[in-house]
């Protein structure tokens, strides 16, 4: 199976420890960029409280798209993830750390998350098909 995937990312400064605003989409046109090959890592620079950062790729079987983030304790990184595919679903792991901070095919709040970052440093996005459909291999 082939799915196409839009994923935005926003990065909240959260320092007063209170509900964290996202941003509007729409008060900024967002940078735009393709993922790399399947199961490779792209970097997604963002800054807080600025405009979101969008990246649109494809996921084909088993192979997986893996963004990498940095990010400070007590922020909020939002992930909202659109796809062709609805067995299409993403991973926050911090880097080195193989449990995850959220999964979105726990049914937690779907394919799009707001997680409130637990330490200073790298995370990883992991972007995959859920292995009915990666199985299916078309």
């Amino acid at each position: 199976m082939r799915a196409t995937l839009v994923t935005t990312f926003v990065l909240v400064s959260n320092a007063t420890g209170g509900q964290a605003t996202v941003p509007a989409a729409q008060t900024a046109k967002p940078a735009e960029k393709q993922a790399t090959q399947p199961n490779a890592s792209t970097r997604v620079v963002l800054t807080a409280g600025q405009p979101p950062v969008v990246r649109k790729g494809t996921v084909v079987g088993q192979d997986a798209v893996t963004y990498v983030v940095t990010g400070s304790s007590g922020q909020v990184l939002t992930v909202d993830l659109q796809a062709t595919s609805t067995s299409l679903y993403f991973n926050v792991l911090p880097m080195g750390d193989p449990e995850a901070i959220y999964a979105s095919d726990r049914g937690e709040t779907g394919n799009r998350a707001a997680i409130t970052l637990p330490r200073d440093g790298d995370y990883r996005v992991v972007v995959y098909l859920f292995r009915n459909a990666a199985r299916r291999g078309s």
